[in-house]
């Protein structure tokens, strides 16, 4: 198979998983009814009735047929469970795909190849063979562990949140990211199945008046040097027509997310030479702007119900060459001022979106723009752009006397901060319109549970954001989107929330839980991306712990490994260790008031509260898991008993988190991570602190 397309990266032999008896058998637990069988036993070449023997000895249940559903939808759960398991090319034979669309997606999908470490670790060709008399033993011994675990998980079957309707629709901006959509290519699914209905309407009961997603010009609009690069266009734009009407009935806007001009797949190289940039395409010729303008005239006249766009022109992708302020390699665009570089590659698309349809919304996404020309930018922006900023950028922070400074965006660390304040000043002042961009559920600060209980948090910060005359909001990166409780805080004060949704005879109660947990998320040790982007708190529990060091360093939300250095930033291991435990200390204390409350919540609330604690004890597994790792690591040399007893802690919290996860599917899922675990890999994890017990002793 040829896989000359994918990355390389550097080479590091793939870690060796001891607690299970064989890579074979690794490789069963981890895939077992995420595939079909005939699809496990094709890859590795074995007889099924060998394979169902295999999972049967191990305590897995009996074999069914989930289809596509992974292949469509937990893409990237299966890639990252089996990164040091399979090759490329069985990781191809096991997605079904072509070493192009692979590739593709480890370019576009959300910074995937990144977020596993931008390496592939060599892996053998893993093939099957009959278990040894050893590896049979062991294998008997997993399955007297696991037989008796939960067994009802029912992936992406999302439940939904007890909401207070919004009194009216809002005439401000309520933009947020669709939770059901797979963050790739969802417009080449004919059925839309990633935008139900019943989504829509629950968006539109809880005031959400717009949804994003992201898009690429050349996969919309034809590039006539390089015509077969648009494959498939026009099937998208249909889809994205009967997307907005379907939007439409219920009154919200589909805005398209665009980080562009995109540099070019390898294979189309050569027919952009001469447009080429530092990283991606030169907007210094005009060329590429024009392309850029038609585009999106096109792309709007052909789809007019279609809400707006906004724009990332610095950082993530490589676009203009001063998108990461290398334009000084560039020989067009060195001697050009970034901010006009800048400027210009939003007007361009600003120019082609209104062209056809005047009323769109554009909004300058300000995301890492250099501070040193922010108010250039602004002042040379087309004067129907709004100014799009995250509200917490630069919010000074300070953990247990550690101060540093909040990138990216924060939940622990309300804003707006005066970065952000400025920004908005300088565009109010030329007549711009203002939105804040915020995470209105949850943050990379923890992801994987639908929405934080910190009520306190929010409604400070979205008290903050109203005083200074910000009205129009972007709710959610992708993380964030689920239609919770916690975005009736738009329109209505948290008192009248937890009397409407938990009723008179517990509200109070509730209200000192939200308190608590507000309380003890302030205590993040917050440090720019280390903790946030590296440590365990996205994945928890899941991430495996190992007696002696992996060599591997933490990946951005995807692989943590034991890599307590790449996790703590400035703080040093004994005060991030310290930070976790103040925050899981009061974290149960709000868990112990809503235990309370169980025995006087009236019958017709008592489902509202079990979901409340159900999401607020997981995100307690999350971080108790956290500071266990911390503990652990910072240990590893310490006495037997100590680890014993943190591994058993470990152990605990994980079969509490396999339980939750069981009960709420939306437990563990985050759309442009897809599932952080599953019940396999959290059973994992309890084999793997079994195996190292049993080995320190």
């Amino acid at each position: 198979m040829q896989t000359s397309d994918l990355p390389s990266g550097e080479r590091k032999p793939a870690l060796n998983f001891e607690h299970f008896p064989n890579r074979l058998t690794a490789f069963v637990f981890r895939n077992w009814n995420l595939l079909p069988l005939s699809k496990l036993a094709a890859v590795v070449r074995a007889p099924e009735a060998e394979l169902a023997a295999l999972a049967a000895l191990t305590g897995l249940p009996s074999a069914a047929d989930p289809g596509a559903l992974w292949r469509e939808r937990g893409y990237i759960t299966l890639i990252r469970q089996n990164w040091h398991l399979l090759p490329f090319e069985q990781l191809l034979e096991l997605l079904d795909w072509t070493p192009e669309r692979l590739a593709h997606c480890l370019k576009e999908d959300d910074f995937l190849w990144h977020k596993l470490g931008d390496l592939k670790p060599e892996t053998a060709e893993l093939r099957w063979s009959p278990l040894n008399a050893e590896e049979t033993r062991r294998a008997a011994e997993i399955g007297q562990l696991t037989a008796e675990w939960p067994r009802n998980f029912k992936p992406f079957e999302f439940m939904p949140s007890p909401t207070l309707p919004a009194d009216a629709p809002s005439p401000d901006l309520r933009m947020i990211y669709p939770y059901d959509t797979v963050y790739g290519d969802p417009l080449l699914d004919d059925s839309l199945n990633g935008f139900p209905e019943t989504m829509f309407r629950d968006y539109q009961a809880a005031g959400i008046n717009a949804i994003w997603m992201p898009a690429l010009v050349y996969q919309l609009a034809e590039w006539s040097r390089a015509p077969e690069m648009a494959a498939q266009w026009q099937k998208r734009r249909a889809n994205l027509r009967k997307l907005t009407a379907r939007a439409a009935r219920y009154d919200i806007e589909i805005i398209l997310y665009f980080n562009e001009p995109r540099s070019v797949l390898p294979r189309y190289a050569e027919m952009f030479a001469d447009l080429k940039g530092v990283g991606g395409l030169c907007t210094s010729q005009p060329e590429v702007l024009d392309y850029l303008r038609d585009a999106l005239g096109a792309l709007f006249a052909d789809c007019p119900l279609l809400g707006g766009i906004f724009t990332i022109t610095c950082s993530e992708n490589p676009t203009n060459c001063a998108s990461h302020r290398f334009q000084t390699n560039c020989p067009r665009c060195a001697p050009r001022p970034a901010a006009e570089i800048i400027a210009e590659t939003v007007n361009a698309m600003a120019d082609g979106v209104f062209r056809a349809k005047p009323a769109a919304r554009v909004l300058a996404y300000t995301w890492a723009w250099p501070e040193e020309c922010r108010a250039e930018i602004i002042a040379k922006l087309h004067p129907g752009v709004r100014v799009l900023s995250v509200s917490e950028w630069g919010v000074e922070t300070d953990c247990e006397g550690f101060k540093s400074h909040v990138i990216d965006y924060s939940i622990s660390h309300p804003g707006p901060s005066p970065a952000a304040l400025e920004g908005w000043r300088l565009a109010q002042e030329r007549g711009l319109a203002c939105a804040a961009k915020i995470q209105i559920n949850n943050s990379w600060e923890l992801s994987a549970v639908p929405y934080l209980p910190v009520y306190d948090l929010f409604e400070e910060h979205l008290d903050n954001l109203r005083r200074a005359g910000v009205r129009d909001f972007m709710l959610s990166w992708t993380l964030g989107g689920f239609p919770s409780p916690v975005i009736a805080l738009l329109n209505h004060p948290k008192e009248r929330i937890a009397l409407e949704l938990y009723g008179e005879s517990i509200h109070r109660t509730v209200l000192a839980a939200w308190k608590c947990f507000s309380d003890a998320f302030r205590h993040f040790p917050f440090d720019q991306i280390s903790a946030i982007y590296q440590s365990p708190v996205n994945c928890g529990c899941a991430n495996l712990l190992w007696r002696t060091p992996t060599g591997y360093k933490a990946t951005m939300v995807g692989i943590p490994y034991d890599d307590l250095d790449g996790w703590r930033g400035i703080y040093p291991p004994d005060v991030f260790e310290r930070a976790f435990g103040r925050m899981t200390d009061g974290w149960a204390e709000g868990l112990a008031l809503l235990d309370e409350a169980r025995a006087t919540v009236a019958p017709e609330f008592k489902d509202h509260l079990a979901e409340l604690q159900r999401i607020a004890e997981a995100a307690f597994c999350h971080l108790k898991s956290t500071e266990n790792q911390i503990a652990f690591i910072r240990g590893r040399d310490s006495s037997p008993a100590r680890l014993k007893a943190l591994l058993n802690a470990e152990i605990e919290l994980t079969e509490r988190l396999l339980r939750l996860q069981a009960e709420d599917a939306r437990i563990g899922f985050e759309s442009s991570n897809h599932y952080y675990y599953t019940p396999n890999l959290l059973q994992e994890k309890i084999l793997n602190c079994r195996w190292l017990r049993e080995d320190i002793e």
